[in-house]
């Protein structure tokens, strides 16, 4: 048989399971994976048995066969496998998201990109560019027929193999900038003698470098076709978004060197990408509106919406920053939709990222003002009528002017209300029109019951 027939039979068994890494390995401590540990309890309790009897086998054959079974060696075989069975049934795309996971926890970057890189081109390169023509072409989420006919990924399963494209590019990414040593393996006595194919270990270490410059090219694209599918945005055209130099670039083998975009793109294409950014911002921080229901369901889905809401935001800087647009533009509009939503704790902490804290001053200010006008014009109409005919003309015909329906969530407790016009007061500078608006909220704030 082949020197690495012992690594793969075991890979393909994890790899059949469905095991996740933290299945048998310590996951807690990225890149540690010394010595087999049961890192986390299943979800399952009935597979938690298998796993440690599973746990136990693998110990032993780690200590018959110590070269075979070396962790580096099998984490990249067990990703192997895992590719393998999510290319033999498409929509089984969880298995390319555990190839990926597998594939992080090899240490050795050396080894880490050129399973990547093989990975790229065997399974992933030519699907990722039949999905980015047809996104074009349709300019919003394809639908299941088209999705089958021109991918072979049913509709319900894209937004999944998008976010795992995604890993697999930023894994190549960071392998890239890591300096590590050429990996040396070792071959059991009883395989000494025998000839045969390369192992998958063997072929990794001898990929060829990869163009930090193009990978991150792909990177921003597949990021743009991870959030239309997860948000299902309309008139998205994921290519418009980049210049003829951009597009012309895309789908060369990672090795290549070709042209690519510089950031001086004309003031349309400009504008077309800040408007985009925006709108994943406006649809990551409204996946929270949803979990303000009861309290069950919150906790079922509170840490899933938690780490989209950030996670989004995060990456439309990265993307901004390799555009080279404003990111305090990005930064402010978080903070206004997070404010919008009633989510004043998370704005709050975004708040204190902003570098433009005047003009930040006067987007809260309004704000501010749709709150107070819902609370004294809407929710407490007779309370209103009282406090209103106390205040200046100016701010009575100010707050009339306001449409509390511009917010998500106009609805907000006197505290909250006081609090954020006390950022705004902070914010803005003295001597100002609008400085001296933020004043009399203040007061009129503070008379409200």
């Amino acid at each position: 048989g082949r020197k690495s027939s012992i690594s793969e039979a075991v890979a393909y068994m994890i790899a059949s399971l469905e095991l996740h890494p933290g299945d048998l390995y310590d996951t807690s401590m990225t890149h540690s994976t010394e010595k087999m540990e049961l890192g986390t309890e299943s979800a399952h309790s009935t597979q938690s048995t298998t796993i440690r009897t599973l746990q136990g086998y693998l110990i032993e054959l780690q200590k018959r066969l110590p070269h075979s079974l070396e962790n580096e060696v099998l984490l990249c075989n067990v990703c192997w496998e895992n590719a393998i069975i999510w290319f033999k049934d498409l929509d089984k795309v969880q298995h390319l998201g555990d190839a990926t996971e597998y594939l992080k926890l090899v240490t050795n970057a050396v080894l880490r990109h050129g399973v990547a890189s093989m990975l790229w081109h065997r399974f992933v390169k030519k699907k990722f560019q039949a999905l980015a023509q047809l996104m074009e072409k349709v300019g919003k989420v394809p639908k299941d027929r088209l999705c089958r006919k021109d991918v072979g990924i049913g509709e319900a399963y894209m937004p999944a193999f998008a976010g795992f494209t995604v890993d697999l590019i930023q894994i190549l990414r960071e392998a890239n900038c890591e300096v590590n040593e050429m990996p040396v393996f070792n071959i059991e006595p009883i395989w000494q003698t025998v000839r045969g194919p390369s192992s998958l270990v063997e072929q990794a270490i001898e990929q060829k470098i990869t163009n930090y410059g193009l990978l991150t090219h792909h990177y921003n694209l597949a990021v743009i076709m991870s959030a239309v599918l997860t948000f299902n945005m309309k008139s998205a055209k994921v290519m418009t978004l980049f210049d003829a130099k951009g597009k012309h670039a895309f789908f060369n083998d990672f090795t290549q060197h070709p042209l690519l975009p510089s950031q001086n793109v004309d003031s349309a294409l400009t504008s077309s990408r800040k408007e985009f950014l925006s709108r994943i911002v406006t649809c990551a921080v409204s996946t929270l509106d949803s979990s303000q229901g009861s309290p069950t369901h919150q906790a079922h889905q509170g840490p899933k919406k938690d780490a989209a809401a950030t996670k989004w935001p995060a990456l439309v800087l990265e993307l901004a920053k390799d555009f080279g647009l404003d990111l305090d533009f990005f930064k402010r509009q978080h903070v206004i939709e997070l404010y919008s939503g009633g989510h004043d704790k998370k704005a709050e902490e975004v708040l204190l990222t902003v570098n433009d804290r005047e003009f930040m001053g006067s987007q809260l200010l309004l704000v501010a003002g749709r709150r107070v006008a819902h609370y004294l014009l809407e929710s407490h109409k007779m309370e209103g009528v009282e406090l209103l005919t106390n205040v200046s003309p100016v701010l009575s015909k100010w707050l009339r002017s306001l449409e509390p329906g511009q917010l998500r969530r106009p609805e907000a407790d006197v505290q909250s209300i006081a609090m954020l016009i006390h950022h705004v007061a902070n914010y803005l500078p003295e001597g100002t029109p609008e400085y001296e608006l933020a004043i009399s909220l203040v007061d009129l704030v503070q008379s409200m019951s």
